[in-house]
This record gives structure tokens, C-alpha cells and sequence, in this order.
């Protein structure tokens, strides 16, 4: 594909995009809703949810994709001009200014040149796969069942990567950073209905992290500190920071989307409103079902502090219709699917997430949650819809990792995730207060206590990543001969045909399906129905020793990508096999940077 080509595509997302900005415009000026971000933010969720629905019946993103762009231009004549103009966060001081571009620079940094957590094994192969018009959704190394994940970022990568046809591994970099952009914008928006600050709310709610969080970074893969402050067990399943779950995409698709259905709940003309807070809550789940779930309850407790607060008449009925809103948004989001189709395999057991003694319980809480939790217990419960709902989202997401786990992951600890992201909104805001009144001292301390973790990590995997005696990120992109053999063999491979293959780059750069990779890769601590899995794994192992007849039906591999070690490594008889011709037909080769790949086809 021609850069030229490329940037078509790429101008032909950003209209896309536009459209529906401009559509949901209007459909918010009907709920007297002005703030343009969160006409970005709905936007984003619709990008990340619709398409996909759409893309089951035209088996290519990229035509569902447009097909939406014109329902939403039909929408926009339909629904006629809003009467209030557009309101955008106030436009930062130089100060301001050059502190977000600092951090949006750093990020842009760490998302372009590291490669982060899951990476290579659930969002290489899953966005591929999207792109290449495969829906319902899979993870391109375990196509046999459908992927119970929250999957939103994928798809909007994915659509990056149709678009455009950049590699997947930097679709994913520019999906991530549009969401961080988002993130600020939004964060802006909560910091000026909260009457905080707004540039520093939107710098704390992705950067804020408990002040001795950085003190255990050895557990972050590559960032190990030269010697351990702590005894060796004060190590074990410590949750990371906030900027570092961010790059846990989908956190970071989760947090801007939490923010909108939170947004969207605080205004007038309830009766509309509420509709929108509930296809937002529907939508939070495919971009993250714990931040899902969190926004839910945060929502009905905004409710019934409503429903304390009002005075009116029907306010019973104001309640109800509020809760049967939320309701509808948990039916829409099992009708999306996504994470919540693993319900039926992910098992809750009474537990803490970290060490059960009350002691060291204690001493993790304050290093690793403190200031947040400090601040939750000065400002406590708030007599006001969106105070109580944020106050409430914290608590939850810290009580619940200290009483349920998971049995198959350490997932729990995304509900700390949650809990520290919300929070910070409040230390924005008692930070904001505090210095109004005077306290100057007090709030600059609060608000450094609560960067220093996030910033540490952030230098330490961006600019300072590789440098002065700092490991470079563990985690690399597909090989270029990987990438060079996506752009050659899509044309030749229908979306949903398997392909045999032995790396993870086959599925990573190309989204190509390849069935038989070892469920420890990634399905083991996900919500899989394993034993089939593990059965494929056996196939592919026979395949991979004999290029056994049974082995390859069973999978239905009608291609097969070797590289010269996988063809030594055969018996011979195979190796006859594939070498004369009556069984195999080979049909290219890839070569880059030393390293070759071979294409056959079964006849």
C-alpha cells in the first residue's frame, strides 16, 4: 500500500469520525448537553462498538465503518441544529500547556517505542483479525471460540488499521494516544463540574498513584530496582499505578468511556438523558467490563442521592426510571457480548488480592493507595449526585480486592485500577480547595504525593527506557519479516481460512488465524472453555512433528507458514512431503533481515 493510499485512508477515518462528532451533537443539544468533549467521547465508544455489530453482515470493517458514517449523517439532517454552541474546556495557561504537552509527549514516547503487557498475545492478534474483516470477535490465536474480553480498543484499532494500512503493532500506538487526548479533554470536563482545576484534574485522573507505589516496581517486568527496599513477599501481586494501567488498553479505552457515561448522568432533561447514560453504560463494557460494572453502581448510588436530594413530586418515578435506564444498559451491554460472555467461566472466591495479614495489609494501603484513601476518608460520602458517585466507585473498587479474587487471574486488582483512577478526581478537587483557602502548602504536598509514582514509571519507560542503566522494554514488535508476509499473503487468505503457524508473529502482524497455540499464552487466565483449546494445542503439536493428515482437517489449516527451523524439525517423511509437491503447494517466500518464511497451500 502507497503512503498515498495510506493517508486517504487515514483522512477517510478522520471524516468518519467527524460525522458521527458532529451527529452526536445534536442528538446532545436535545438533552441540553454542550460540552464538545463529550461529543468526542461518545464519538469514540460508537467507533468502538457499532462497526463491529455492522461488520457481521458486510465482512469488512472498513465498508461497515462507512455504512455507519451514513446512518449518522441521516441522523444529523434528521435531528435539525442544536440552539446552544459547543463549550470547550477552558484553554490552559502557558504553564498548563507545557506541562500536557510534556506528558503528552512522554506518552506518545512509551506508546511508540515500547510495546506493553499482553501486546503480542491478545491485542496483536485480536486487532489483526478485526481488521481483516473477522466477526464475530477472536483472538486470532485461539479462532475456535468466540473471545470473552472487552474488546473496544481492538476494534478501534483495528479500524485504524484498515483505514490506514499501518502495521497493527502502530495502530494500536495511535488508537492508545487518541484515547489519552480524550482522557485529558474529559478529565478537563469532571475537573470543571467538580470546581477543581480543570488541567490538573485531567493530569491526575490518568497520573495519580499512591506516593510509594514506585518503590515496588520490580514487578513491572523490566524496571527492577538495583536492590529491594522491602522483604521479597511485601512484592507479591502488587497492582501497578494508574498511567501504567492505561497502557493495559483496555483501561485505557475504559477510563475516558467511564468518564462520559459519569459526565452525561450530571444535567438537565432527565427524560433523554438518561437513555444516553444508558447506551454509555452499555458501550463501557466492551471498552472494560470492571469499569463497567463500577459505573453502574456509581450511577444507581447518583440516583438515590437524587432521589434523597429532591423535593418534587415524582421523584419515586424519577428514581425508577433512572434504575430502569441503568437496567437497559446492562442489557445492551450483554447484547454487545464482549467480556460477559465468560461469566460462565470465571469463578469469584472469598480472598485478598494482596497479602491477608492486617498488618502488611495496612502498610500496602498506605504506600501503594495513599493519598488517595486518605483523601476518601477527609472528604467522605458528598450529599451530590456526581461526588457521591465518584466517592462511591473509590470505595468500591478498594473493598472489593480485599474480600474476592479470581481463581484463574489476578484480574481483581482491576477494581484498585478503578478505584485509584476515580479518586484522583477528588484529590484534584480537595487540592483546588485547599489552595483557594490558603493552603497552598498542603495542596502542592497532596498533589506531588500523588504524581510521584506515576511520574517515575512514566520517565522510566519513555524517554529514560533503554538509558542510563534502565531496561529496555522486554516486549518488541513482530519481526519485519512478520510484517512483509502480512502484506503479501492477505490478499491470498481469506479472512476466516486457518493458517499453520509456529510464532506468534503470523497472527500478530498479520491477523491471520492460527489455531494450536498453547492456552498459557493467553486463554488459561481468561474465561475460555479450556479443554478444547488444549486439544487443539495437541493437534498442532502433531502437525508441527509430522504435518499429520488428521491433525491438519481437525484444525481446517489450509495454509502453512514455515520458517527453515520448523522445516528441519519435521520427520522426514514429512519433510518429503512438503517437498514434492502432491500434498503442498508452495506459493511465496518472505526474506527480511536474515530471516525467511515459506508459504505453502494444501491442495
Amino acid at each position: 500500500m502507497t503512503l498515498l493510499v495510506q493517508a486517504l485512508g487515514a483522512v477517510g477515518l478522520v471524516g468518519v469520525g467527524a460525522i458521527l462528532t458532529l451527529a452526536w451533537g445534536r442528538i446532545l443539544g436535545r438533552a441540553s448537553e454542550d460540552r464538545g468533549a463529550l461529543e468526542l467521547g461518545l464519538m469514540t465508544l460508537t467507533l468502538m462498538t457499532l462497526p463491529l455489530e455492522l461488520a457481521r453482515f458486510t465482512e469488512s470493517i472498513v465498508s461497515a465503518t462507512i455504512a455507519l458514517a451514513g446512518l449518522a449523517a441521516l441522523s444529523y439532517l434528521a435531528v435539525g441544529p442544536r440552539e446552544a454552541p459547543t463549550i470547550w474546556p477552558r484553554w490552559p495557561t502557558k504553564l498548563e500547556l507545557f506541562g500536557l504537552g510534556v506528558l503528552v509527549t512522554l506518552v506518545g514516547f512509551a506508546s511508540f517505542l515500547g510495546n506493553f503487557w499482553d501486546e503480542s498475545n491478545v491485542h496483536l492478534p485480536v486487532t489483526g483479525a478485526i481488521a481483516r474483516g473477522v466477526s464475530p470477535v477472536v483472538n486470532a490465536l485461539y479462532p475456535s471460540q468466540r473471545l470473552p474480553y472487552h474488546y473496544g480498543f481492538d476494534v478501534l484499532a483495528a479500524e485504524v488499521r484498515a483505514f490506514s494500512g499501518v502495521s497493527t503493532h502502530l495502530a494500536l500506538d495511535v488508537a492508545g494516544l487518541w484515547l489519552f487526548v480524550l482522557l485529558l479533554l474529559l478529565g478537563a470536563e469532571l475537573g470543571r463540574a467538580l470546581g477543581a482545576p480543570e488541567w490538573l484534574a485531567a493530569a491526575l485522573l490518568p497520573m495519580g498513584s499512591g506516593v510509594g507505589l514506585w518503590l515496588f516496581f520490580q514487578e513491572f517486568g523490566s524496571l527492577e530496582l538495583p536492590r529491594l527496599p522491602f522483604p521479597g513477599r511485601w512484592y507479591q501481586s502488587v497492582p501497578p499505578g494508574t498511567i501504567s494501567n492505561f497502557f493495559q488498553h483496555p483501561q485505557g479505552a475504559g477510563m475516558p468511556a467511564f468518564l462520559v457515561a459519569v459526565l452525561l448522568d450530571t444535567g438537565p432533561k432527565r427524560e433523554l438523558r438518561r437513555w444516553l447514560v444508558a447506551l454509555s453504560v452499555g458501550a463501557l463494557c466492551l471498552a472494560h467490563v470492571i469499569y463497567f460494572g463500577v459505573a453502574g453502581l456509581a450511577l444507581g448510588a447518583a440516583a438515590c442521592v437524587r432521589f434523597i436530594l429532591s423535593k418534587d413530586a415524582d421523584r419515586i418515578r424519577t428514581l425508577a426510571m433512572d434504575l430502569v435506564s441503568l437496567v437497559a444498559g446492562l442489557a445492551l451491554a450483554f447484547a454487545f457480548g464482549g467480556a460477559l460472555r465468560g461469566l460462565g467461566h470465571s469463578s469469584l472466591v472469598f480472598g485478598s488480592q494482596l497479602d491477608s495479614s492486617v498488618l502488611l495489609g495496612l502498610v500496602h494501603h498506605v504506600l501503594l493507595f495513599s493519598p488517595q484513601i486518605i483523601v476518601l476518608i477527609w472528604v467522605g460520602p458528598r450529599r451530590d449526585p456526581l461526588r457521591a458517585a465518584l466517592w462511591f466507585a473509590a470505595v468500591v473498587g478498594f473493598v472489593v480486592p480485599n474480600v474476592l479474587v479470581y481463581q484463574r487471574s489476578w484480574d481483581i486488582v482491576k477494581f484498585h485500577a478503578v478505584a485509584l483512577f476515580v479518586a484522583n478526581a477528588l484529590v484534584a478537587e480537595l487540592a483546588g480547595v485547599w489552595w483557594a483557602r490558603g493552603r497552598r502548602a498542603l495542596a502542592v504536598g497532596l498533589v506531588v504525593s500523588a504524581l510521584s509514582s506515576g511520574t517515575v514509571w512514566l520517565l522510566r519507560v519513555s524517554i529514560l527506557d533503554g538509558k542510563l542503566g534502565v531496561p529496555a522494554m522486554q516486549f518488541g514488535p513482530p519481526a519485519r519479516v512478520y510484517r512483509e508476509l502480512a502484506e503479501a499473503l492477505g490478499p491470498l487468505v481469506p479472512p476466516r481460512e486457518a493458517v499453520f503457524a509456529t510464532n506468534l508473529g503470523v497472527a500478530g502482524a498479520g491477523g491471520f488465524l492460527t489455531p494450536g497455540f498453547a492456552p498459557e499464552l493467553a486463554a488459561a487466565t481468561h474465561p475460555y472453555d479450556l479443554p478444547p483449546l488444549y486439544q487443539a494445542y495437541s493437534h498442532h503439536a502433531r502437525i508441527r512433528r509430522s504435518l499429520d493428515v488428521e491433525s491438519l482437517d481437525a484444525l481446517r489449516i489450509r495454509w502453512l507458514v514455515m520458517s527453515p527451523g520448523d522445516m528441519a524439525a519435521l520427520a522426514e517423511p514429512a519433510r518429503s512431503r512438503l517437498a514434492d509437491g502432491n500434498e503442498f503447494e508452495k506459493v511465496l517466500e518472505v526474506e527480511a533481515e536474515g530471516e525467511r518464511l515459506v508459504v505453502f497451500r494444501r491442495k
